[in-house]
């Protein structure tokens, strides 16, 4: 009887340390999506290339510690993996829809950045050489 009860409650530790390891990954990404989110909507002339370069970063490195934490859940505990299971697609829909908006940033001749956010355009001037910028929308 001691036995099994050891057992189950190593099952139940792995099931935790795992959905446990999973959520860190989900926040991490979720956290880097609402920080550009922000950006974009409060200070859009701030969305630069170095941020979306630490956006992906962020997230490339979050979500395959978030699959691998999914796998073993899901490998433990299948009643567990499917209520995680909305998360996931959750968060993949978040991520690209904010993927999208770093990544619409062009540079156009002279320096000038756009960034589109939703229906918005907003054109920022960057002065290359040190000079200052304007925006504009």
């Amino acid at each position: 009887m001691r036995h099994r009860e050891a057992r189950k409650a190593a099952h139940v530790g792995s099931v935790r340390e795992h959905t446990a390891a999973f959520f860190a990954e989900l926040f991490a990404i979720h956290f880097a999506a609402n920080w550009v989110a922000w950006f974009a909507e409060h200070d859009p002339g701030a969305l630069d290339h170095g941020m979306a370069e630490s956006y992906d970063t962020e997230t490339y490195r979050a979500f395959p510690k978030l699959l691998g934490s999914t796998a073993m859940v899901a490998a433990l505990n299948t009643g567990v993996y499917e209520q995680l299971k909305p998360l996931i697609i959750e968060v993949y829909k978040l991520w690209e829809r904010v993927m999208h908006g770093p990544h619409q940033l062009v540079f156009r001749e002279r320096g000038t950045l756009t960034a589109r956010h939703g229906s918005r355009t907003m054109v920022h001037a960057v002065d290359c050489e040190g000079g200052g910028s304007a925006a504009r929308s």
